[in-house]
Parts: C-alpha cells; structure tokens; sequence
C-alpha cells in the first residue's frame, strides 16, 4: 500500500517540477491501482488547459509579428510616414518582444521548440 502512494507522490514532485519550469507537455503516468489518480487527472486537466491557451498566445504573436513586420516595409518606402506612427510603431514592437518572451517561457504541445533548452 506504501509503494502506491509513495511512487505517485515521486511522479508528481517530477512532473511538477518540469511543469515549474515551464513544460505544459509533461503529463503523469500512474499504474492502475496508484492511489491519488484524481489528482493526477485533475493537474493533467490545468496543465492541458494552459498549453491550449499559451499555444493559442503564441499564434497570436506570430501573426501581430507578421503584421508588424508588414505594416514595418509598408513604412521604409514611404519617407513622407509621420514620425509618431513609426514610434508607435517601435512601442508596439518593443511589446510584442516582451509578450514573446513571457510566453515562451513555456514548453507546449504546438510549439515545442519555442523554449531554449
């Protein structure tokens, strides 16, 4: 009886601890008859949820990033391009980077690539 909750609870202090440093795609892995399955499945749901939803913030800022990046040669050929559109412009870049960099934090099933190792 000790072994089925003592090997879950080392299970969950690793995939916990992968999950801390932000790899949403670290699922548990109990055997059949390993007590606190509830909870296992519980995190699972949370850490499911949160990859669809940092997955989904990254696409997003993969198309503002294109937009951006649009919107940005549109301005190089236009000299006459008012000077507050382009800061505007470098604030909203400067953004993008700091919103890029939040996300990727964390590892997730779409994109996993997107964390340095």
């Amino acid at each position: 009886m000790s072994q089925r909750i003592a090997g879950p609870l080392h299970r969950f202090e690793k995939v916990l601890d992968e999950i801390g440093k932000g790899n949403l795609t670290h699922r548990f892995k109990l055997r059949d008859k390993d007590q606190l399955a509830e909870l296992a499945d519980s995190i699972t749901e949370l850490t499911v949820s949160m990859d669809q939803k940092i997955s989904s913030a990254k696409s997003k800022i993969q198309e503002i990033s294109a937009l951006h990046t649009g919107i940005q040669s549109v301005l190089s050929g236009n000299h006459s391009a008012d000077k507050e559109l382009k800061g505007q412009l470098s604030a909203v870049s400067n953004k993008i980077a700091e919103l890029e960099e939040a996300v990727n934090y964390f590892r997730t099933s779409e994109h996993k690539g997107s964390k340095e190792s």
